[in-house]
């Protein structure tokens, strides 16, 4: 194998050299990924994992990156083109097409797989197992990685409700994979509205778990991550009032307290209710039930914001499994520890603790 840095002596390493001599031989690229995706003349990576995830392994970093992707892709397309489905291909045929399929997948890119993968999909006639899984659990991860328009939403939105789709079945996991994957508006974000109906599923999906809160946070992680948008933290608490998510999901959210530009701050209640205690402010808007509050501030309230919001969304953010009244009244303690005296902030303070305790724990305090 090479040496150097671009091809460091180990599988992965293996992989990038063998995609690189690959991407200088156009003439015979179809055929050496037919008998790689049935694992055949790769290098000794092992028969661990199937080759696919080799492949995707072994893209380059850097300037070939890309060239390589769009080589394997038409190839690719190329290999759905002659029907596989259809017209069994392989040795296993059923290792080709998951191999195929799961590359498909992973490459991820809708401008040269769409057309052939919907022509399988509509065709109806993919069919079999490899290792167990059904060859439509490829197709359907296939289809929500490259889709070139808005055609699947329906079928995706069906998973979500929790009916499988009647040839690509799926559950709510598998619906949330495709809303993610259709495709970006003309601005290069997601569709909101699409979003937050999808968001919605996903919460009463998970609304009898256990460990539905850490559960949920991670689903919202993975859309921030997909479509990086500095306007997340206000779309997030708007799709969850708008699409009316159970209240739960708020505590979820990746942040409550922030300030947004010109539209003054958005407050979590439970700071909300400390701020009331003793500092100005003018509502504007209440969101999810009252969970969410926009508010106007005096410099004097928004230098408490600023310094003690912190302390609340730290354990809402870390006490995931935690009811929500133990979570303020622990963040209250937390931020009246931090207080080297007395004051108007230490007071507030104080006397959201006492209301918290009135009203959840039963204790008769005196006022």
């Amino acid at each position: 194998m090479a040496e150097g840095p671009l091809y460091p002596d180990n599988p992965t390493g293996w992989m990038r050299h063998v995609l690189h001599e690959w991407l200088q031989q156009p003439e015979a690229q179809l055929g050496l990924l037919t008998q790689w995706l049935q694992g055949h003349g790769l290098p000794p990576v092992g028969d661990e994992e199937e080759p696919y995830v080799w492949l995707l392994r072994g893209l380059p970093l850097g300037a070939e990156r890309h060239q390589v992707e769009t080589a394997l892709a038409r190839c690719a397309a190329s290999l759905l083109d002659q029907k596989p489905d259809v017209q069994p291909v392989g040795d296993p045929p059923e290792r080709l097409i998951y191999n195929l399929l799961k590359l498909c997948a992973g490459l991820r890119r809708r401008d040269l797989l769409a057309g052939s993968l919907s022509a399988v999909f509509k065709r109806r006639e993919l069919a079999g197992k490899w290792m167990g899984l059904d060859l439509r659990y490829a197709l359907r991860g296939a289809l929500a990685m490259n889709q070139g328009n808005n055609r699947l939403e329906g079928d995706w939105e069906t998973m979500l409700a929790g009916r499988p789709h009647e040839y690509l079945g799926g559950n709510p996991w598998d619906g949330l994979e495709g809303v993610l994957g259709l495709p970006l508006t003309a601005d290069g974000r997601p569709e909101l509205p699409v979003l937050g109906r999808a968001l919605q599923r996903m919460a009463v999906y998970l609304e009898g778990e256990h460990d539905r809160l850490p559960v949920y946070r991670s689903v919202l992680s993975r859309l921030t991550q997909r479509f990086p948008s500095p306007r997340w933290d206000v779309d997030l608490v708007l799709l969850a009032d708008e699409h009316q998510w159970p209240t739960w999901t708020v505590e979820a959210l990746p942040r409550l307290n922030f300030r947004a530009d010109s539209d003054g701050y958005f407050l979590w209640r439970p700071v909300f209710d400390v701020l009331a205690h003793g500092y100005s402010y003018q509502i504007q808007r209440q969101f999810c039930a009252g969970e969410v509050l926009q508010v106007t501030l005096d410099e004097e309230a928004e230098t408490f914001v600023e310094e003690e919001a912190p302390i609340f969304e730290e354990h809402r953010c870390t006490d995931l499994t935690a009811h929500i009244v133990g979570v303020t009244i622990t963040a209250i303690c937390a931020a009246l520890a931090k207080l080297s005296g007395g004051g108007k902030r230490a007071a507030a303070l104080s006397l959201a603790h006492r209301s918290v305790l009135r009203q959840n724990v039963g204790l008769r305090l005196p006022p």
